[in-house]
């Protein structure tokens, strides 16, 4: 039989279909958006003609190898009674993890339990002169106990298939309508496109889609669900990826499950703290590698990296700092995660950073010693420029959220740090050596001082920002990792340079996306991490920040829009700002804005002049510079913005 298979990202469905002269046979596959514990198998088979052939399909169960990770108990039969779906039996078995993470923060063993229907008997028999369809669905659910599968099996069972499916799709029908970014022009990048968004999307939670509550959200890993060996993939582990790779596209665009993200780091607060405290310093300070409890989870062979790469503290706060940017929400200030509220979390993390500088006395400057910046081929470096910038950040941003929502304050010693943080800079080239002592043209891994300009959004001169733009990426190895390329391509379309962007685009793509699913590798030839979200996170901000210009500061949204090469339109759906959605599309000449809800109203601002909008309504402009500011958001009416510049 001949064979194909697709992936259907609008359906978030894997469809393998087999087909003869005579007979076609589908093999349907979807992690149900709605029953999220159940994965659905549905093996279907009709005839296509009349016909004296007959075609016999055995359905077999691929077991895998039994886990190390989970005690191996026996298998448990249970029978169901009464459904619509027409099960009659489940096989099951509930395991526990044969270790703990952490036993100050889980006491004891997790139990995971799943259930499964066995494919015995299930043969389908196709006859040539019967044109009635066979058909097989099979079950395969997860959860922490059998009695929760039971429920969940209990609530599927009473759909017909139909509704089943049905329900499934309409729940990613409302996905994609309330938060995409989409191109025409250019096939190719819009398939990368949908497929960098659906990856993401499918590891994230989206609790108002579920029909039962979802447990506790444990991150998003660079390799996603992990597969492979110990030590592959990232093992489903949570690094700074995720606060400043994947975070920025997902608040822009899906912002409930930005905060989902930002709720992991703020649960495990209790587990930051200590690691501060038990590696010298106060405040917070989050681990390299996250998992289940917020404990330091990066093995010994990376010691150094784990050590030193403190910045990702800072990476969260920022992270926090984009989010009342985009949404206004101030009530993550005050509410209570895991016995801490939002001021906590904002301050603990500021407190650390003005603990961790130390002041020369020879330069009248504070100092962050011994860290290891973004880029992982230096390994124990003085003053990064990176680390330094949003460290201080932190610090203005504790300050600022102390106004905005009534949090402690922090002491005027802290702003004196942040304020006097060293910065390298260097006045004969105009440019920011990466750290104290480097010189320009050596090799470096990835991104690293670049992204002071953007994401975080540093002030300098448009001169500083080309020039760290140029002797960076000369200097990068282009066998890096795969988002490093999409943040020059931003840069340069910062500055109005869009045919350097060019080609720094398609290499933050092109060479790590691999047809027919679009799946991405970490490195070029196909190395690296599978499925590597890092690097879609990447590539859809150099859309998102790059061609569509965007910049969330804690005022207002701006907008500079572009098209990407070969294309002539780009449109964003359901872009929430404030109390406020809206739906970009970007042409040759015009922008047009569909404001679906202005919430308290907006303004947009565009070569001097402003438009109040109160009321749903169809905006066009000119494609260049525009910024949309809240209304009557009594905040900026009255809290100074942070000043976030260091080395005074």
């Amino acid at each position: 039989m001949r064979g194909d298979y697709t992936l259907d990202l609008k359906r978030a469905q894997f469809l393998a279909n087999f087909e003869s002269d005579d007979f076609l046979v589908s093999h349907q596959v979807l992690v149900h958006r709605v029953y999220t514990r159940t994965i659905v198998n549905v093996v279907t088979g009709s005839a296509k003609q009349d016909s004296d052939s007959s075609l016999t399909v055995d359905i077999a169960l691929e077991v895998g190898p039994e886990s190390d990770d989970i005690t191996n108990t026996e298998v448990t039969e249970i029978e169901i009674f009464n459904n619509t779906l027409g099960i009659e039996k489940i096989w099951y078995r509930c395991e526990t993890t044969q270790e703990v993470e952490f036993s100050q923060y889980q006491p004891s063993p997790t139990q995971v339990c799943f259930a499964w229907m066995e494919p015995w008997d299930s043969s389908l028999f196709l006859n040539g002169q019967n044109p009635e369809t066979d058909q097989r669905i099979f079950l395969t659910v997860v959860d922490d106990s059998i009695e929760e599968i039971l429920e969940e099996i209990l609530l599927v069972s009473s759909n017909s298939l139909d509704s089943l499916l049905d329900l499934h799709y309409a729940s990613w029908d409302e996905i994609w309508s309330t938060g995409t970014v989409q191109v025409e022009g250019d096939d190719n990048l819009a398939r990368v496109l949908l497929a960098s968004q659906y990856y993401l999307y499918t590891s994230l939670p989206f609790p108002s889609l579920s029909a039962r509550p979802l447990p506790s959200f444990c991150g998003l890993s660079p390799g996603g669900l992990s597969h492979g060996l110990q030590g592959k993939d990232y093992q489903g582990h949570s690094f700074w990826d995720t606060s400043m790779w994947m975070y920025p596209p997902i608040l822009i665009l899906q912002p409930s499950m930005a905060k989902a993200l930002l709720d992991y780091r703020w649960e495990r607060l209790g587990a930051a703290l200590d690691y501060a405290s038990n590696t010298g310093w106060s405040g917070a300070r989050y681990p390299w590698e996250s998992a289940f409890t917020g404990g330091e989870v990066c093995p010994d062979w990376a010691a150094e990296t784990r050590d030193n790469q403190h910045h990702i503290t800072a990476d969260i706060s920022f992270a926090l700092r984009q989010f009342l940017a985009v949404t206004g929400n101030t009530k993550i200030f005050s509410d209570i995660l895991n016995m801490k509220s939002g001021c906590q979390f904002a301050r603990a993390m500021a407190e650390f950073w003005a603990n961790r500088a130390i002041f020369n006395e020879a330069t009248g400057k504070y100092d962050i010693n011994g860290v290891m910046g973004p880029d992982e081929y230096h390994g124990t470096t003085n003053n990064n420029v990176y680390t330094n910038v949003v460290g201080g950040m932190a610090i203005y941003f504790a300050r600022y959220a102390a106004c905005v929502a009534g949090c402690q304050d922090v002491p005027e010693e802290w702003m004196e740090v942040a304020k006097k943080l060293s910065l390298q800079y260097d006045e004969d080239r105009d440019y920011h050596p990466q750290y104290e002592g480097y010189e320009a043209g050596t090799k470096i891994k990835q991104a690293d001082t670049i992204l002071v300009g953007y994401p975080l959004m540093y002030e300098m001169e448009a001169s500083t920002r080309r020039n760290d733009l140029e002797i960076y990426e000369k200097a990068t190895d282009v066998g890096g990792p795969a988002m490093t390329w999409g943040m020059h391509a931003v840069g340069h379309l910062e500055l109005g340079e869009e045919e350097q962007a060019v080609n720094l685009f398609k290499m933050s793509y092109e060479p790590y996306v691999h047809p027919p699913f679009y799946m991405w590798t970490e490195n070029i030839l196909g190395t690296g991490a599978v499925n590597f979200l890092t690097g879609m996170g990447g590539f859809l901000q150099g859309v998102l920040f790059g061609y569509l210009g965007i910049r969330t500061r804690l005022d207002r949204m701006d907008f500079d829009p572009k098209l990407p090469p070969s294309c002539h339109m780009i449109n964003a759906t359901g872009i929430n700002f404030h109390a406020a959605v809206f739906d970009i599309k970007v042409e040759e000449d015009v922008v047009t804005i569909e404001i679906e809800d202005a919430g308290d109203g907006l303004e947009i601002i565009q070569d001097g002049e402003t438009l109040v909008i109160t009321e749903s309504e169809e905006i066009f402009l000119a494609r260049r510079l525009f910024s949309i500011i809240p209304l009557n958001v009594e905040y900026l009416e009255r809290c100074p913005l942070p000043l976030d510049k260091i080395g005074r």
